[in-house]
């Protein structure tokens, strides 16, 4: 059987392309929907949840009385076959696949050859540099595209983070991460507004711009490496790790109720490229993303409780600072849920408490 073809935009030129089709006809959503006779057009194809099945593309040409392939040009479209997804490729039951045997069976990748060119402080100080991509390879990756600058003028490499929020993610775990990985003994202090470490090593420069592929110079357009996108699931979690420890945030806040209880995992950066391969590697990790791109910065959010549980599980932080985070939010939602489950009947009653269940 012959599978249905799709187009697929690149990201936010589909939900412009819509746009553009529902201020051609100049109706509202409802009268839209009804006109097109397209169910969810708003909530689904506009919000760029789905890609757009041909014959509702095809449909929407039509209307406009635009050609096809002038559309697909101006909105970098592409007409792709595609398989039509299982019910439980989405939600709750997405959620729940785990990839723990699929990352046991991964060895470590080695990495290709590059000559790097050492200075004579480099080998002073017996700065070595892995032969093979492991997980703390990876995560130390993340962790140099979240916080890390490397200069495309000079040898520098620095990464700093927050002076007081993260000293303890610093001085606990990157320290010894870096001593593992490059032998190199950091020397943490603090600057002006941030707290972390400057290098100058010839040798640190090489093996991150030729060996691994970065892009030295400003973040704007920066993106992960193919060592990493072409790289087995564990090793995408732990660069993931490294990333969201650093540039990631998660915080609860109120939905419709009195106290902070939903969970957002969050991340934004200025390269909207990055921002679109870290949501392609959570899906390929069964997360369920939300993509989002501004004028002057991307970001991504991950939200609900099976997420979060599933991020804990698949990815997890290092970080102290998100770690105690998602600790005293569990504290102070087993008192909401044992205050609430010890009130009299008529008290309680309409009271809807979180769907909690994963953690309690």
């Amino acid at each position: 059987m012959k599978e249905p073809k799709r187009v697929y935009f690149k990201s936010g030129k589909q939900k412009q392309f819509i746009s553009h089709c529902k201020f051609k006809i100049s109706l509202s959503w409802g009268q839209f929907e009804e006109v097109t006779q397209i169910k969810n057009l708003k909530s689904n194809y506009w919000q760029e949840k789905a890609s757009l099945p041909l014959e509702v593309f095809v449909k929407l040409c039509k209307l406009i009385n635009t050609n096809q392939i002038l559309i697909l040009k101006k909105y970098y479209g592409q007409i792709q076959d595609q398989k039509i997804p299982k019910r439980t490729d989405f939600g709750s039951g997405r959620i729940n696949i785990t990839e723990k045997r699929l990352f046991l069976k991964q060895e470590n990748v080695p990495l290709p050859y590059c000559s790097i060119l050492r200075s004579c402080s480099d080998k002073k100080k017996k700065i070595r540099f892995p032969k093979v991509l492991s997980t703390e390879l990876a995560e130390e990756i993340g962790i140099h595209l979240g916080d890390g600058f490397l200069s495309n003028k000079k040898y520098d490499f620095r990464v700093k983070g927050h002076k007081i929020d993260e000293r303890e993610y610093y001085d606990k775990h990157l320290k010894k991460l870096y001593f593992k990985l490059y032998n190199i003994n950091l020397s943490l202090k603090e600057y002006k507004d941030t707290y972390g470490f400057e290098l100058y090593s010839k040798g640190l420069w090489y093996f991150k711009t030729k060996t691994l592929g970065i892009k030295p110079g400003r973040k704007t357009d920066i993106s992960a490496p193919l060592i990493i996108l072409n790289s087995g699931l564990k090793y995408k979690a732990a660069f993931l790790r490294g990333l969201f420890d650093t540039d990631g945030c998660v915080h609860f806040y109120s939905k419709s109720r009195k106290f902070a209880h939903y969970p957002q995992i969050m991340i934004a950066q200025k390269s909207s490229i990055l921002i679109m391969q870290v949501a392609k590697l959570l899906r390929e990790l069964n997360f369920l993303p939300r993509e989002y791109h501004y004028q002057q910065y991307s970001l991504i959010s991950i939200n609900g409780y099976a997420q979060l549980k599933h991020f804990q599980e698949i990815i997890g932080w290092n970080n102290v600072k998100h770690i105690k985070k998602v600790a005293k939010w569990k504290e102070d939602m087993a008192t909401v849920v044992y205050r609430f489950a010890s009130m009299p009947v008529e008290h309680g009653e309409g009271v809807q408490l979180p769907p909690v269940a994963p953690f309690f």
